[in-house]
């Protein structure tokens, strides 16, 4: 079978160059190809060729030993008539097929446009690689879980080096979140039952309620763990009755005092909204100047108190 090639060769400064292999049986597709190719202002050179072999890889190669920016190679297919494209600018192979004789004549016409337009396109350039640049470990998150805004339930026990027997304490606490490490809240506590007081000479019962504002600050361990540091001050009101509690016998008294304190919370973020905190507290309650007996005042310096507890919070928003 003889063979024809056209080709179309990239010049620096003139028109391209293309190579078209076109069977004997196929000569007038050839001339149209040729005839539209010319019209868009292609350089077309018929060149005799005696081996082609259909496969993209083979036809790139072929067009790269000639040294054209294009090649086009025809044959007829068990389908109808193929035109194979190489276009060395895009480094594409495409295959047009036209079954008809009406297929046959627009098959021309799109061939020599897919090489105009990729003419005006920009030869594709290697990219280079670039370094991998490792994301930094993740740091663990200081802002807090559970929400903005949030509410304490707890429970804890009370005792006293001074004298104060031991005391179950429930409180309520109302927290904010302000930045990723302070934390604000306030809290108001009360005793589940009396304590007794024994030292300087007298003996008492007494119940107390607090309300207390606490300063944390939030030290993140790892996921779901932080430590919170924190302080508190407020007022403390306590219900004592005993044999020195009033100046009489059998009176009750309520007592006002100032508290203060320092302790370590554990917070443990269970779920998304819920988080639970045991905590250990050291606190000193009073002085209270207006407990006297004889003329004498009881508890004058303030009273250390230890208190250990568990806590859980809920988001609010």
């Amino acid at each position: 079978m003889t063979w024809l090639v056209v080709s179309v060769v990239a010049a620096q400064a003139g028109p391209l160059e293309v190579s078209l292999a076109c069977p004997d049986a196929a000569r007038a597709m050839g001339a149209r190809l040729e005839a539209e190719l010319v019209s868009r202002g292609f350089r077309v050179a018929a060149r005799s060729v005696t081996e082609l072999s259909f496969e993209p890889a083979a036809l790139e190669a072929a067009a790269l030993r000639s040294g054209v920016a294009a090649l086009v190679a025809v044959r007829l297919g068990e389908s109808g008539l193929e035109a194979w494209v190489v276009d060395r600018q895009t480094r594409q192979v495409v295959v047009r097929t036209a079954r008809t004789p009406a297929e046959e004549l627009l098959l021309a016409v799109d061939v020599a446009e897919l090489l105009r337009v990729g003419a005006l396109t920009p030869p594709a350039r290697p990219v280079a690689s670039q370094p991998v640049v490792e994301p930094p470990p993740p740091s663990p998150p200081a802002a807090r879980v559970v929400g903005p805004a949030w509410v304490g339930l707890g429970l804890a026990g009370t005792f006293s080096p001074g004298g104060l027997s031991a005391m179950p304490v429930g409180h309520v606490r109302l927290g904010l979140a302000l930045g990723a490490r302070f934390e604000p809240s306030l809290e108001v506590s009360s005793s589940l039952a009396p304590a007794r007081f024994e030292g300087e000479g007298v003996t008492l019962t007494a119940s107390a309620l607090r309300v207390v504002f606490r300063a944390g600050l939030r030290l993140p361990l790892v996921t779901r763990l932080t430590l919170v540091v924190g302080a508190l001050v407020g007022l403390s009101s306590v219900t004592a009755s005993g044999a020195v509690a009033a100046p009489r016998v059998g009176q009750t008294r309520t007592l006002l005092g100032a508290v203060g304190g320092a302790g370590v919370e554990l917070e443990w973020q269970v779920f998304t909204r819920l988080a639970v905190r045991p905590s250990v507290r050291l606190e000193v309650l009073g002085p209270y100047p207006q407990l006297a007996v004889e003329g004498r005042s009881v508890a004058t310096f303030g009273l250390p108190v230890v208190s250990a507890g568990l806590e859980g919070q809920v988001a609010l928003f």
